[in-house]
């Protein structure tokens, strides 16, 4: 009271002066945060967090739904390191969730890298991943308790494996033959790892196979083991493919585990009868494992591979297990065999159909250059869903023209700008 009223409204000309002086102070901070320098400081920081394993906070986690495409899905958000939400798997089957085999793939991938946190919910049809960063070293996996061999984990590894901190050496337990829907561990080795990521990307790798076993029960006396080494890399080398050649020879193998060695000679003789009219040198060996290197599992197949003059190298394989009933015999196995080769090359590509996916990956990964090769047409439906998830991780484009549009199986010529993918954890030597 006696105290006279407080305008309102009105401020006095030192307080508008120390009120100037704060909104340029911040407004000078504001633009201070926008400079280069600190710019680049958070890009830095950025890539520091990535190199050390685990996506960056602000990235937005990958949200897909079902239980298509579900390795590549896993393996390029490792690449990418971001987080990924995978929805509604197998909701309204039967048998819910994920699946035996894919649930092995998981732990797999759980052993290959460190920091990762994966979340499963009650029933098994929502996924949560956060991969962590690629550690390499000796690790060793059992995969023999699942209905896919190892070839369908190696498919998988694969693209994963140039990239860890430290050398890898992965041996994985299990199935060793080919099936309806994998590779077997010798086609893997000629088409895969030697022709592709050895010969085309320039990665120091090897794929050797210890055990056989064959597909069908489970062995009483251990199951096949295959050892896959690898040095990590920098970067992978540019790809520039356009010309796939002419076939210059065959090479191939026979191989079976606790059946009569006469089987295969049938199978060889078969294919070689077909094949000699159209390559001179044509060369399938015999590979009777005994008993102390495959498991107890009656078994035979063939692989053929053959070598362009170009360098390339398509590869076909089949087993009996998938392909012969009991009314077909060891030379059927031989001709379709032979049949199959010809149908691959055929295409006039630099890789054949199957080692489709790893070779778009590689490309994807690759420096950022222009990065062109010839593929086979038309293109599969695993190649196609990781074109999907290659844009939608790393976000790579591909342009993909074919030769004759029209001719339904013309080859595709498939032109991309690398991610540049660098293996930041690698040491320098």
């Amino acid at each position: 009271p006696g105290c006279p009223p407080r305008r309102q409204g009105v401020i006095s000309d030192g307080a508008a002066a120390t009120h100037r002086i704060r909104r340029k102070e911040g407004h000078s901070h504001s633009r201070a945060s926008k400079s280069p320098r600190v710019r680049m400081a958070k890009k830095r920081q950025r890539e520091e967090e990535s190199s050390k394993g685990g996506p960056s906070p602000g990235r937005r986690a990958v949200k897909l739904r079902g239980a298509k495409a579900f390795r590549s899905r896993l393996m390029l958000a490792t690449l990418a390191k971001r987080r990924v939400v995978i929805s509604d798997i197998r909701e309204n089957e039967e048998a819910p969730g994920v699946g035996a085999d894919e649930a092995c793939f998981i732990r797999l991938l759980d052993k290959l890298t460190s920091g990762s946190k994966i979340e499963i919910n009650e029933t098994g049809t929502t996924l949560r991943y956060s991969p962590g960063y690629l550690a390499g070293g000796a690790v060793e996996h059992d995969c023999s308790r699942t209905a896919r061999g190892v070839g369908w984990f190696l498919e998988g590894v694969l693209p994963l494996a140039p990239f860890c901190s430290s050398g890898l050496e992965l041996t994985l337990l299990g199935v060793t033959s080919g099936g309806a829907s994998w590779r077997s561990v010798d086609a893997m080795r000629r088409a895969a790892v030697e022709a592709i990521m050895k010969d085309t990307f320039g990665v120091s790798i090897e794929l050797s196979l210890e055990r056989r076993q064959a597909a069908g029960k489970s062995p009483e006396e251990g199951p096949g083991r295959a050892t896959l080494r690898c040095s990590p890399v920098r970067t992978l080398t540019t790809v520039d493919r356009l010309s796939e050649g002419l076939a210059k020879n065959v090479r191939g193998l026979a191989y079976s585990t606790r059946v009569s060695p006469a089987l295969v000679n049938r199978c060889v003789a078969a294919a070689r009868s077909l094949l000699n009219q159209l390559v001179a040198d044509v060369r399938v060996s015999i590979d009777a494992a005994p008993r102390r290197r495959c498991a107890d599992v009656p078994g035979f197949g063939i692989v053929l591979v053959a070598e362009t003059t170009e360098g390339a190298k398509i590869a076909v394989d089949l087993d009996a297990a998938w392909v012969l009933d009991e009314h077909n015999d060891p030379e059927t196995l031989g001709r379709k065999a032979a049949l199959a080769l010809c149908s691959e090359l055929a295409k006039a590509a630099v890789c054949d159909l199957p080692s489709l996916p790893l070779f778009l990956t590689l490309m994807a990964l690759g420096p950022d250059h222009v990065n062109r090769a010839k593929l086979p047409g038309p293109l599969s439906p695993p190649a196609v869903d990781r074109l999907d998830l290659i844009h939608a991780f790393l976000g790579v484009s591909f342009k993909l023209d074919p030769l004759d549009p029209d001719t339904p199986d013309s080859p595709i010529r498939a032109v991309c700008r690398g991610a540049n993918y660098a293996n930041l954890a690698k040491p320098v030597t």
